[in-house]
């Protein structure tokens, strides 16, 4: 807290701790610990249900980026809650209130107060992306490059189109020539911009 003087009296500002918030990751039967920031895929590493999707060939190792995933948490806090970016499409939940977010270039802000549960839904970008697509009245041309979701491995590119023109994510998670194609889905960093606060005036 902070006392200010003065002379009508002393003003004492009371402003809570923002709280540790600790995350799980649940999706396909799964329930694992997850780190915030950070993305499904490294969750499920940390918890040995898949190797390193940066070696050899275990980007082709590809249920996670078709999968659906939550991040759960619950706390108690009061406060403005903002996440840097989620990514991407998502159903954020507080206390079970829907709200959507839909790209991950965007901050996104919750506001808590006290008890919460905290659930952040993120449907797979691939599944996502197809069924914008397919609203769509008319094909998007799309650029095509070497990888998991479009090259059927000898550079035909009659492989799963990626629709990655569909969504607001970054075009890399898609695959690029110095990367791979793993379309993680994850939550950026989350904090409290403010707290609630109470002002008590000492006369």
């Amino acid at each position: 807290f902070v006392v200010i003087t003065g002379a009508v009296g002393v003003l004492l500002w009371l402003r809570p701790e923002p709280c540790e918030i600790e995350w799980r990751l649940l999706g396909e039967g799964i329930d694992v610990p997850a780190v915030v920031p950070g993305f499904a895929h490294e969750a499920l590493m940390k918890a040995g249900l898949i190797g390193d999707p940066l070696y050899r060939f275990n980007e082709l190792d590809s249920w996670p980026s078709l999968a659906n995933w939550t991040f759960e948490s619950n706390f108690t806090c009061r406060g403005l809650l903002r996440f840097d970016f989620i990514d991407t499409a998502a159903v954020v939940r507080v206390n079970g209130v829907p709200r959507q977010s839909l790209s991950a270039f965007v901050p996104f802000f919750v506001r808590v107060n006290g008890r919460t549960n905290l659930r952040v839904e993120i449907e797979s970008a691939l599944s996502y992306s197809e069924r914008q697509a397919k609203k769509y009245p008319y094909t998007v041309p799309m650029s095509h490059y070497h990888n998991t979701w479009d090259d059927d491995g000898g550079g035909n590119f009659s492989g799963t189109p990626n629709y990655r023109n569909f969504i607001r994510k970054p075009a890399s998670d898609f695959g690029w020539d110095w990367g791979p194609a793993l379309v993680p889905s994850g939550i950026g960093e989350v904090r409290f911009v403010d707290c609630e606060q109470d002002l008590v005036v000492l006369v």
